[in-house]
């Protein structure tokens, strides 16, 4: 028997509903006052967000939210950039933003793809380990050829700043572009590929038997096609240029805008080369045709690549990706991609969200803070509810499609 499975547990798991159920009644009341719109903001106001923080946004009210994590203040406290922040997209582009000038934004918890990593603050970066982090990047970027060193002559450029992290007990790093100084035109989008098309992908590699596997392309943005505007950077001092020098870069740097879109344009055109086509429902998608018998299909969320298909299609079409980007892992069999485990054996293939649902916690209330229902949240209080929700809607989003007109009675 084949069989696709996607699981999860309880959210409520063994444990007594009481004190949640009496805690969501209580803060739904409130909810519309967790959000920050633009005209919230006046032009004297500093938003204060630190390092590793969650955010969400939209820049008209009619698109879809956009979630991303905090990496650094893009601009001076006191300057007219005072509320830019540069950013990390879910979808793993890495940009910036003015939140004085979206239509509305709003703190959302971390999920579980986040959970293990710990941004390093500030004061730290000076650490023995962050320096040697700092040089292993530099010696990464001349590795992959990123830039090349030009007089400088007046040219426009962009500042960066190092984002470090720790994730176990390793630091990680990354040099990152001051992107929401570039004041060109150009486009930006970057598809990833969507819920619904990787259960398409497990539920075609199922049927057929293929073994499905996952692969990770190390420092993706760094191996995307060259440039096809100029782009000038102040070096970081740790990189001892001499005065008077810049960087024209050569491939993008994390940080602009166009980073993620130059690197899936590197991995479409490598694909289409091998011969597949991409989907016309999901342009993160693509698949390959062996007479009129479809072989392999590939789908790409920014740099991990899940796929499946014949001997031929590994052969002819990931063997050549791996030639051209240099890969972190292939796994198969057992593996987790974006947020799930997939595991896979003779009877099929189980998607498994419960790992997620697990560290979901409860929200236990003090008795007599739960009795004053009409009471209006305190600051704490409302940051709660707010993870709450943000936790309820990964759940609604991965395999608890039946909360969610309790989860959008909750966040309106």
């Amino acid at each position: 028997m084949i069989m696709v499975i996607v699981r999860a547990k309880r959210l409520d798991g063994t444990k007594p509903e009481g004190s949640r159920s009496v805690f969501v009644e209580e803060l739904g009341q409130q909810s519309s006052q967790n959000t920050v719109t633009a005209a919230h903001v006046k032009g004297t106001d500093r938003i204060k967000l630190d390092t590793g923080d969650l955010i969400r946004y939209k820049v008209d009210k009619h698109d879809p939210w956009i979630e991303a994590s905090i990496l650094s203040r893009g601009g001076k406290v006191t300057g007219a950039h005072k509320n830019w922040y540069n950013i990390k997209k879910s979808d793993g582009e890495e940009t910036g933003v003015n939140l004085e000038k979206v239509d509305v934004w709003e703190m959302v918890p971390e999920t579980c793809e986040e959970a293990n990593v710990v941004f390093i603050p500030k004061s730290k970066h000076n650490d023995d380990e962050c320096k040697a982090a700092k040089l292993v990047e530099l010696h990464k970027l001349q590795e992959f050829n990123t830039y090349t060193e030009v007089p400088d002559e007046s040219q426009f450029r962009i500042s960066t700043t190092w984002a470090l992290m720790k994730k176990g007990e390793e630091v990680r790093t990354q040099l990152v572009a001051r992107g929401y100084e570039d004041k060109q035109s150009y486009p930006k989008d970057s598809p990833t590929v969507s819920k619904s098309t990787v259960r398409l992908i497990l539920t075609i590699a199922a049927s057929e038997r293929w073994p499905i596997k996952t692969t990770d392309v190390k420092s993706a943005f760094l191996q995307g096609r060259e440039m096809d505007r100029d782009v000038y950077l102040t070096p970081p001092k740790e990189a001892n240029v001499k005065p008077g020098t810049l960087w024209k870069l050569i491939h993008c740097l994390y940080g602009l805008n166009d980073a993620g879109r130059h690197f899936y344009k590197s991995v479409a055109e490598e694909l289409e080369k091998a011969g597949c086509q991409q989907s016309g429902l999901d342009p993160a998608l693509f698949f390959k045709v062996q007479g009129k018998q479809l072989c392999g299909i590939v789908a790409c969320h920014v740099d991990d690549c899940l796929h499946a298909g014949t001997q031929m299609f590994e052969d002819t079409v990931i063997t050549k990706l791996h030639q051209r980007f240099l890969a972190g892992k292939m796994e198969g069999g057992h593996f987790n991609y974006v947020g799930f485990s997939i595991f896979q054996d003779a009877s099929g293939i189980v998607m498994d969200h419960s790992g997620y649902i697990d560290r979901m916690e409860e929200v236990n209330l003090d008795p007599a803070r739960a009795s004053s229902k009409q009471d209006k949240l305190q600051p704490n209080e409302q940051k709660v509810f707010r993870q709450l929700v943000g936790r309820i809607n990964w759940a609604v989003q991965g395999s608890r499609p039946h909360l969610a007109f309790d989860l959008v009675d909750l966040s309106t």
